[in-house]
């Protein structure tokens, strides 16, 4: 099998997964620039990615979601369903494969975000007490040419709180080093910004997010216009938040 035959099946797991796939709009009036969920008229970013912003100047040099993942539909249930004991082995191969494509893809974008290669990947780890390796690591772990940072929950806080906290990981020192940062699924994001914070503490120059899915609850007021625009358009592979 050649090379580019190597992402077909790759591609058409993407392709079917499309009709319920919708891209991030770009940044602009009514979406945030940060995480591009809904944003107030006359605000660049959303309330979470404001208060993100306020309390550190060490957040995430670009956040990256691949997709929406709209509450209720089957992306968002994928996210949930793929880190089950045991997991819903569909949900696991549908997120690889959208996962390893995207950013196979679009890996020169990252790097030109960063301003060089990347040189390290971590996972935003989990804070439920979940034992061993992160799932999404576990998935993502043997296409990804980059060694993991071993990040770990430091201070205890409630598992459920969804403020920033600068200490509320720990990772090893990381001189200079320009990192990936994989989340699965972004809500307010105070966790990815909270280990964005630490990895830059511990040296890192630059940090990437890339996020499988924003969540979105399109029955909120202030995100229907935002679910709306988002469904007017077919899903595709090829769009990165950061062309735009």
């Amino acid at each position: 099998m050649s090379s580019s035959d190597a992402w077909q099946p790759y591609r058409e797991s993407v392709a079917r997964q499309a009709i319920f796939l919708r891209n991030p709009l770009p940044p602009g009036p009514g979406v945030c620039f940060v995480c591009r969920s809904a944003a107030k008229d006359g605000y660049d970013v959303c309330y979470p990615c404001r208060t993100h912003r306020d309390a550190s100047h060490l957040t995430s040099d670009a956040v990256v979601p691949i997709a929406y993942a709209l509450k209720g539909a089957q992306h968002a249930h994928h996210l949930a369903t793929y880190k089950f004991e045991p997991p819903s082995y569909s949900a696991r191969a549908a997120l690889q494969a959208l996962s390893i494509l995207f950013l196979g893809l679009h890996r020169p974008c990252f790097e030109q975000a960063a301003g060089g290669r990347l040189t390290h990947a971590a996972v935003v780890p989990s804070t439920r007490g979940r034992r061993g390796v992160h799932p999404l690591q576990a998935l993502l772990m043997p296409s990804i040419s980059l060694p993991f940072v071993s990040a770990r929950p430091g201070a205890e806080y409630a598992k459920d709180d969804r403020t920033f906290r600068g200490d509320r990981f720990t990772a090893p020192v990381l001189p200079n080093a320009r990192v990936l940062l994989l989340d699965d699924t972004w809500t307010t994001g105070a966790r990815a910004q909270s280990l964005s914070h630490t990895l830059k503490s511990a040296g890192a120059r630059c940090v990437i997010t890339v996020v499988l899915g924003r969540h979105v609850n399109g029955r909120h007021d202030g995100s229907k216009a935002l679910v709306e625009q988002a469904k007017s358009t077919a899903f595709d592979i090829g769009r990165c938040s950061l062309d735009s």
